[in-house]
């Protein structure tokens, strides 16, 4: 027979009493049935109110309108497998509720906007949010730095930080530099906007390096918050993204597909030798030795020591449409791709390097598991903060992996006959 939801009071009658919080009023429900889960949170199974998830003061609601096959839960319909699924029995089907491998941060999740431009994870964990405001993630709680509420502008593009610690914000057509709460313009020589910030990157020698669209493409180095250096068309062709080179430099992914190697005043550029079926460059990694991968719509370009190979179907990848990449602690390359998050061990990457035509072996992370991958016209759109997870930015969502936490059960189920 359904019940109400109560709690205990702690006072010195100790007494039973309707459980209320935010949304949220127990003595209104008609409850069908209760689970306590492994990590403390209470669930609720209603007549006709579908599930309400209890973690602490914080209550989840899931109906029919949010997936779930009915609204009316089953009397004693819940059930918490030896995975941590819980199994829910409704009047018009069972559901599964899992923790999914690839978590995902919306404005469900307190974002203050449904776009997300790039994502930056800084050294003390803090993770920096560029929309329609400046989206601060920190310990579990997410705050915003909001237009005309100490943010200079309306849209933040792109984002870094320095080995200084400071953060570089473009919002709108500037860029400013955030420190102690406050922020502080960089300003061209003739006054005018920079352009929309699309990337930045840090030299070997401190210098901050950032490539601007629209109104002016250009590529500018900034040193003591001053701009030392500058170079447009038709020396410079648009780029999408910027990785410093370890000898002094910097690299340009460009629009038109291919690289560009910009030092010491000279700009080099390098051709995938593929006409313009490769399309533009998403996505830079350089690596120690000087090597480079590169995003792109027709898998992974590498270039190292003059020589280009490519990293697609053909080897074994799930898709060709890379939109990021990033490498892990343990140096296991990871694609933001059309089809989800491709894994690449190390060992099978350097297999590649000696043999472009091998078949590497990957991980694939789909929608299943929660990845929804997308482009995005800023940088950066992957980051990886000090505990080792990895961040991405996919225009209406940040989604978030632990690759140190991605084992499943090891205990074979059992077999019955």
């Amino acid at each position: 027979m359904p019940e109400r939801v109560a709690g205990y009071s702690n006072s010195r009658r100790g007494r039973w009493k309707p459980f209320i919080a935010p949304e949220f009023d127990g003595s209104t429900l008609e409850v069908t049935a209760l689970l306590l889960d492994r990590d403390n949170s209470l669930w609720v199974g209603t007549l006709n109110r579908g599930i309400y998830r209890i973690q602490g003061n914080r209550v989840e609601h899931f109906r029919g309108s949010d997936g779930l096959s009915g609204d009316a839960v089953s009397v004693n319909g819940l059930f918490q497998d030896r995975e941590g699924n819980i199994w829910i029995m409704t009047s018009r089907g069972i559901d599964n509720f899992h923790d999914i491998r690839v978590a995902s941060f919306s404005t469900r999740q307190g974002l203050s906007s449904d776009q997300v431009n790039s994502v930056l994870a800084s050294r003390d964990g803090t993770v920096w949010i560029g929309s329609y405001s400046l989206d601060v993630l920190r310990v579990g709680k997410i705050t915003s730095i909001q237009p005309r509420k100490g943010l200079p502008g309306r849209e933040v593009t792109s984002l870094l930080e320095d080995r200084a610690g400071r953060l570089w914000v473009g919002v709108d057509q500037e860029l400013s530099v955030y420190e102690r709460g406050k922020f502080r313009k960089i300003y061209t020589g003739d006054g005018r906007p920079l352009g929309i910030i699309r990337a930045m990157t840090e030299d070997v020698d401190g210098s901050i390096w950032a490539v601007t669209a629209s109104p002016r493409h250009r590529l500018l180095r900034i040193e003591d918050l001053r701009i030392r250096e500058e170079m447009s068309p038709p020396q410079l062709p648009p780029a999408n993204t910027l990785a410093p080179d370890p000898h002094g430099g910097v690299w340009l992914g460009l629009t038109s597909g291919g690289l560009a190697r910009y030092r010491n005043g000279q700009m080099e550029f390098f051709s995938f030798n593929q006409s313009s079926r490769d399309g533009p460059v998403h996505g830079l990694l350089v690596n120690s030795d000087a090597s480079v991968l590169a995003a792109t719509p027709s898998g992974v370009v590498g270039w190292r020591n003059g020589r280009v190979q490519r990293l697609t179907v053909r080897n074994g990848l799930p898709c060709d449409v890379i939109y990021t990449l990033i490498s892990d602690r343990k140096a296991t390359l990871w694609l933001y791709a059309a089809c989800g998050l491709i894994a690449i061990p190390n060992a099978e990457l350097q297999r590649w390097w000696k043999s472009p035509d091998t078949t590497v072996e990957s991980r694939l992370l789909d929608v299943f598991d929660g990845a929804q991958p997308m482009s995005t016209p800023f940088r950066p759109n992957a980051s990886q903060s000090p505990d080792g997870r990895l961040w991405f930015a996919n225009q209406n969502v940040v989604q978030m992996i632990d690759p140190a936490h991605l084992d499943g059960n090891p205990i074979l189920p059992p077999v019955a006959r």
